[in-house]
């Protein structure tokens, strides 16, 4: 029951911050990013490091009303987390500091940035 119940918190969530998003190509690239790009990114991710043990989580949320998205690496010794602004007026996705991260104008590109910046985790 509780599973069920946690599940349908996940939808709704997905669904306030996705609607938070103003525009239908951010919010397509976006759902794009999640449902496609995210996924093989955790597993290229979690085969690449695997001696590191790692674990790739990633969740859309929303914080004082703004969309985002949480992508956590766990290793062995560390675990960092990295996110992506789905609301900037810079770019499509800024992944990092809303000022000084690094911008991607779609979601392969913003899958292949953080991939650039997970892989450093490599030993």
């Amino acid at each position: 029951m509780t599973k069920k119940i946690d599940k349908q918190k996940v939808k709704l969530l997905r669904s306030l911050a996705l609607e938070l998003i103003e525009s239908d190509e951010r919010r397509e690239q976006t759902v794009q990013l999640l449902d496609e790009f995210l996924p093989h990114l955790a597993a290229d991710i979690e085969n690449s490091l695997h001696e590191q043990e790692a674990k790739l989580l990633y969740e859309i949320f929303t914080e004082q009303s703004q969309p985002k998205i949480r992508v956590i690496v766990k290793l062995k010794k560390l675990e960092h987390e990295f996110l992506i602004h789905l609301d900037s007026k810079n770019a499509m996705f800024v992944i990092g500091s809303e000022r000084t991260g690094e911008t991607a104008s779609n979601a392969m590109d913003a899958s292949n940035a953080l991939k650039n910046n997970l892989m450093k985790f490599k030993a």
